[in-house]
């Protein structure tokens, strides 16, 4: 009946239907000459809506993946999802069949190409099963690249490191460190390099590995190696996107039951569909609606002169109007960054990064939230805002020109890049006697110092050491955190927390007490509150159990908040852009104004240094 209904309608969403026991009944007639044909059910769909997105972003990436237990007879659900303009997974197609194999997967993926005749291909993401990427490449042809997501990796080497080299965990430590190595390099060359070396010094010690890896990995890196990635891809190097919606469509809609009917499960994705066309078009109308006005007002606002402002106080400006010169108008700043759980009016030029309409007041007559004078105030202060520097206390004061944009007076960005670049065989040296050592990674001795330094001089400030976090993490008690604070916790308005839950990269999380704000910072992305990520959710919810036995505040009353702030650009720094956001929120300055690494870097070296310098002269 389902069947027949879609099939009436305009535009049929029905790609392939072959049901147990029967011939095919929508697609191509060949599929019953596949051997037991008889025992196949399929059913792949694709609304007119899906159809235009994968021709819109489908160049970009498509990321495939399937999952099992969305109906009682466990038949394997197929997700086919784009990256949108707002770096959302959008689904594309769905398929729902008992086989999985190529074979079967060359009809879904030959029926998505009859609606799509013209569809260009640049990169599919899979995991390690190549039946779908076979089936992809006999549909539209070999000119595609083809990616392995990163953790499916992970997972795979982590799988064989028990199976060939346990029970020996150093060693295991030691290759998968070096294995994140060659996975991370960007350098195409030094890859190479590290890979000879690897096989040179592990061979003798786990010979049975190397000759797994080599077999399996090494005679194929381009759909592995971040090396072979150098070029457009939606920055997507995991199928993060397919297992979100996965964990969406189980965890939200489905309450981790299964649909007894497949068309329940049908139904259930119809409706996601419909949610995420909405969501979309939604996007797209409310960005083009404010863009042009904010763009018009952001363009005038630049061009008034910086004479024309004056400073009447803490976040109060004057600024003289361009067409009566003896009119003032006031604007007010009232919020260090957006404040509302959804903001749709924002300006995106560069020099007036993260402005948001609930960020300041103009007095002016103009009718909308961002004024050409908001503009010219918030261009102005990222132009010239003073940054202070923890490890400064003689009231010395950086400017933000100076420090993020005029370095060539402290040294040379570049060449300093390359004098910390260590060779194949000086990185696996390290790791004989360091198994946790990874280039570029800050350990956690070091993030700990920085914390405990902005604890130590900052009394407004609580730290939670990583360690601890691991016993939150696990609802294990934290009696003793903070006894040497005694009263003192309950002056303190913020806690600040370096958590790595996947052992690999540093998120932070910080607890603004007077607020109720729990503020959630993973350097990879600016998290979108309206669509979570599982960590950020677990991470309120850990942290709101923790402060309700440890502080007495009750877990109604906390709020998840992620902050816009600057991104990493590669893939090693997560460490050090949590201790630059520790330090901004302890200041109460932006996470917005830009930095690089490598500046980040050195300036974390001097904060730490100046701090140990100042203990060694009081001991002394």
């Amino acid at each position: 009946m389902l069947t027949a209904n879609l099939e009436a309608e305009e535009y049929s969403p029905v790609l392939i239907y072959k049901p147990q026991g029967q011939n095919v009944v929508i697609g191509d007639a060949t599929i019953d000459d596949l051997p037991q044909s008889k025992q196949l059910f399929a059913y792949g769909i694709q609304t007119k809506e899906q159809r235009d997105m994968l021709k819109l972003h489908g160049h970009k990436i498509l990321c495939i993946d399937a999952t099992h237990g969305t109906n009682a007879y466990d038949f394997q659900l197929l997700n086919v999802l784009v990256v949108d303009d707002f770096h959302h997974g959008y689904p594309v197609a769905h398929f729902i069949s008992n086989k999985q194999d190529e074979k079967t997967l060359y009809y879904f993926f030959l029926a998505i190409k009859e609606r799509c005749p013209d569809l260009q291909l640049t990169v599919i993401m899979t995991d390690d099963d190549y039946s779908g990427w076979n089936a992809i490449t006999a549909v539209f042809g070999m000119e595609i690249n083809h990616f392995l997501c990163k953790w499916h990796v992970h997972r795979a080497w982590q799988k064989r490191l028990r199976q060939y080299v346990y029970p020996d965990q150093n060693l295991m430590k030691e290759v998968y460190h070096c294995l994140m190595l060659m996975l991370e390099e960007q350098n195409e060359s030094k890859f190479k390099q590290i890979c000879e070396a690897f096989l040179e010094r592990y061979t003798p010690l786990c010979e049975r590995f190397t000759k797994h890896f080599a077999d399996n990995y090494l005679n194929r890196p381009e759909v592995w190696a971040m090396c072979y990635r150098n070029f457009p891809h939606a920055g997507t190097d995991t199928n993060m996107f397919v297992e979100s919606f996965h964990n969406r469509l189980k965890t939200f809609y489905m309450k981790r039951r299964p649909n007894k009917r497949i068309d329940d499960l049908l139904h259930l994705l119809f409706k996601i569909e419909e949610e995420d066309y909405w969501r979309h078009n939604k996007d797209l109308q409310l960005s083009r609606k404010h863009s042009t006005a904010v763009l018009t007002r952001h363009a005038k606002g630049i061009t008034i002169p910086d004479g024309n402002v004056e400073v009447r106080g803490t976040n109060v400006w004057l600024i003289q109007s361009q067409s009566e010169k003896t009119t003032l108008y006031t604007i007010e700043k009232r919020s260090e960054s957006c404040v509302a759980d959804f903001c749709f009016e924002k300006c995106t030029e560069l020099c007036c990064m993260d402005l948001c309409s609930h960020m300041y007041t103009c007095s002016c007559l103009d009718v909308a939230s961002l004024c050409k004078h908001i503009h010219k105030i918030h261009s102005y202060l990222i132009k010239n805002c003073t940054i202070t520097s923890s490890s400064d206390r003689n009231n010395t004061h950086v400017t933000s020109d100076t420090l993020l944009l005029n370095t060539t007076n402290d040294f040379d960005e570049a060449n300093e890049a390359k004098r910390i670049l260590l060779s194949a065989s000086e990185l696996l040296d390290i790791h004989s006697h360091d198994a946790q050592f990874v280039c570029g990674w800050l350990i956690d001795e070091v993030i700990n110092g920085y914390f405990w330094m902005l604890e130590h001089f900052n009394s407004h400030v609580l730290y939670i050491p990583s360690t601890t976090m691991l016993v939150i993490e696990r609802n294990h008690s934290t009696r003793r955190l903070w006894e040497d604070r005694g009263e003192g916790i309950n002056d303190s308005t913020l806690i600040i927390a370096p958590w790595n839950p996947t052992n690999y990269h540093w998120l932070l999380i910080a607890i603004d007490i007077q607020n109720r704000n729990i503020l959630y910072l993973n350097p990879l992305e600016n998290t979108n509150t309206s669509s979570l990520p599982p960590q950020a959710n677990q991470a309120f919810t850990m942290m709101t159990g923790f402060l309700k036995n440890k502080m007495k505040i009750e877990e109604s009353e906390w709020r998840l908040v992620c902050p816009p702030h600057i991104l990493q650009e590669d893939n090693s720094s997560c460490g050090v852009y949590v201790c630059h956001y520790a330090a901004q929120l302890v200041k109460n300055e932006l996470l917005t104004v830009p930095a690089s690494a490598m500046l980040l870097r050195k300036w974390l070296q001097k904060e730490i240094g100046s701090c140990t310098l100042d203990n060694d002269n009081e001991k002394n």
